[in-house]
């Protein structure tokens, strides 16, 4: 197998990833991302803007020439919450297509948590047993509830940074009546939308010891990669979820989540 690339294209962000075999693993020939926020503007109107559109096909056609400039024998661009969620969706993806010479793939929501999940345990193999991952994007967030390595449950919520951002931003310092009424529709969502078998494996966490933190590779700059598993208790080092639970949702746990997230660097 030779060189292989991936274009991820975000509500945000987009990113290049350029790899090589490398025996069992991979090695890394080109990482770039580039800030173009696609999903500007789409709350409102739930269509891609055309300024928006133009930065980021002009973006995925500058990544995807750089690609095979390194010789990836294939690119896969993968595009998720924004463009899946588009009304104007196949007349973009068409332009996607035209300019950057590469087939453009649309995940589904549960498609982009079960692809997170394999991201997170290909690159932490330490992980293991029940844990709950979560992936804030721009335009979504999904909730994994993975054992034994798989998805036992997922969710893609439409909750992501560019849309709370257009819909609750505003200048200046955040004012903590208005991050407050922020903080309570997220929690609505939370309770109304999360699975009960996330939910329930969420409410156990908060009462649990914290499992001793599995040993993580290193990145290629040196620097652990750091991680969040929900646990109550604390620790000298390593990552931890703090804070207090009102509960989750339906069966017995409608009481919206109310936590602080902490992460300290993982152990060395």
């Amino acid at each position: 197998m030779g060189r292989l690339a991936t274009v991820d294209l975000g509500t945000n962000t987009v990113r290049l990833l350029v790899v090589e075999p490398d025996g069992p693993a991979w090695r890394t020939l080109q990482q770039s991302q580039r800030v173009t926020r696609l999903g500007e503007g789409q709350g409102d109107s739930g269509r891609l803007g055309p300024e928006p559109m133009r930065r980021t096909s002009a973006t995925v056609a500058e990544f995807a020439r750089a690609a095979r400039a390194l010789g990836a024998g294939r690119v896969r661009i993968v595009a998720t919450s924004a463009v899946r969620e588009a009304a104007n969706r196949e007349e973009f993806v068409a332009r996607l297509e035209r300019e950057s010479g590469e087939r453009v793939e649309v995940v589904s929501g549960e498609e982009e948590a079960r692809l997170t999940l394999k991201g997170v345990t290909s690159g932490l193999p330490g992980l293991g047993g029940s844990f709950v991952l979560f992936d804030i994007g721009g335009g979504s967030t999904e909730f994994v509830l993975a054992r034994g390595g798989t998805a036992a449950a997922a969710v893609s919520l439409r909750l992501g940074v560019v849309a709370l951002q257009e819909e609750w931003g505003e200048p200046g310092p955040v004012r903590a009546e208005h991050f407050a009424r922020l903080r309570r529709h997220v929690e609505r969502r939370l309770a109304a939308e999360v699975p009960e078998a996330i939910a329930a494996r969420l409410s156990r966490s908060w009462s649990e010891p914290r499992a001793p933190s599995p040993r993580w590779p290193r990145s290629s700059s040196g620097s652990a990669p750091t991680t969040r598993r929900p646990s109550t208790a604390t620790a000298s080092s390593g990552p931890r979820w703090s804070g207090s639970s009102r509960g989750w949702a339906r069966s017995g746990w409608r009481r919206a989540a109310s936590f602080r997230v902490s992460s300290r660097a993982a152990p060395t």
